[in-house]
């Protein structure tokens, strides 16, 4: 898919931006997680985005457009079901049970499990616009990327014994985020980012009720200003925000691109959690921060040639 070069700048600067959003969740998800329970914390997410995204969704209704179909909403709420409501109640069951710096590696794989993803939907539906192929030099950045990952991490894995049911739910996580990224793009592009977005987030909502609303009643004694004012923020920036800029991105981006931003996320966790948690930062992280965006670097030149080149062949 062709980047388009006005849009260019602002891609790149949406995507990380959208990244430093997801990486607050992780401390604000933290300590969030030891007064309240996961579930209560992903509903307040599902209900608050539900309520925001529907309300602007509306407003900003302009003109005539593609209805949607009762086959096109149950489609985006199976994709929502992925990446919106499971991949949330996941990521923070996950991160009550497992260390940050093992959720930290594992959601850093995102872009691996993406352009398998990609590559499989290609190999078995070459005609779909869901797959494509992966070039060597994309796997090469994104090697790269997950290198610099293992040298920020890697000397505190050894220490951590007992956490695999957390690292299991976070990797389901970053699995059913590669799926979403993959599969939600077609709706996207026929009925926009903003509404598919809201009805992913209204779906998602009414699928948790069930499972997530006794945890809310449990929790209601402990929700105090501070919890209130943390929920509020999660609500806000890494939801509302992260997942409008993700939609607006994939309809300029190849998912695989949208995904690889997701290593700057640990680098920029790390520095959130030493400033805020007073947390070391050694030598590793300048180190890992070199590997990551060299990594990155190469993934988007890669992305972008490849892009080029299969518009020039089709031009000829």
């Amino acid at each position: 898919m062709r980047l388009r070069s006005h849009h260019s700048l602002h891609l790149h600067l949406a995507l990380l931006t959208v990244q430093f959003a997801f990486a607050s969740l992780s401390v604000v998800g933290r300590v969030l997680v030891t007064q309240l329970g996961p579930l209560t914390v992903a509903f307040a997410r599902l209900v608050g985005g539900a309520v925001a995204l529907g309300l602007v969704d509306r407003l900003l209704k302009k003109g005539p457009r593609e209805p949607f179909r009762l086959s096109d909403l149950m489609g985006i709420a199976g994709c929502s079901l992925l990446g919106i409501s499971g991949n949330q109640m996941l990521f923070l069951l996950g991160l009550r049970w497992t260390t940050a710096t093992n959720a930290t590696l594992i959601v850093a794989g995102i872009p691996l499990f993406t352009a398998c993803v990609e590559a499989v939907f290609f190999w078995l539906l070459p005609n779909s616009q869901l797959g494509r192929r992966i070039g060597l030099g994309e796997w090469l950045g994104v090697f790269c990327s997950f290198l610099g990952i293992f040298i920020l991490i890697g000397p505190d894995l050894g220490q951590s014994h007992g956490l695999w049911l957390g690292d299991v739910l976070v990797c389901m996580n970053a699995l059913g985020y590669a799926f979403y990224l993959v599969l939600v793009r077609p709706y996207i592009q026929r009925f926009g980012s903003l509404s598919v977005t809201a009805w992913g987030f209204i779906s998602s909502a009414l699928i948790a009720f069930p499972i997530c609303f006794p945890s809310l009643l449990s929790d209601w004694p402990r929700i105090d200003q501070k919890a209130s004012m943390l929920l509020l923020y999660v609500v806000l920036v890494p939801t509302i925000y992260t997942y409008i800029l993700n939609a607006w991105a994939l309809r300029l981006a190849p998912p695989s691109l949208v995904a690889a931003y997701i290593f700057v996320q640990p680098l920029v966790a790390t520095a959130l959690a030493w400033f805020f948690l007073n947390e070391p930062v050694g030598w590793n992280f300048a180190v890992a921060f070199f590997f990551v965006f060299a990594g990155l670097w190469v993934f988007v030149f890669s992305t972008s040639r490849a892009s080029q080149l299969n518009l020039e062949a089709k031009g000829s």
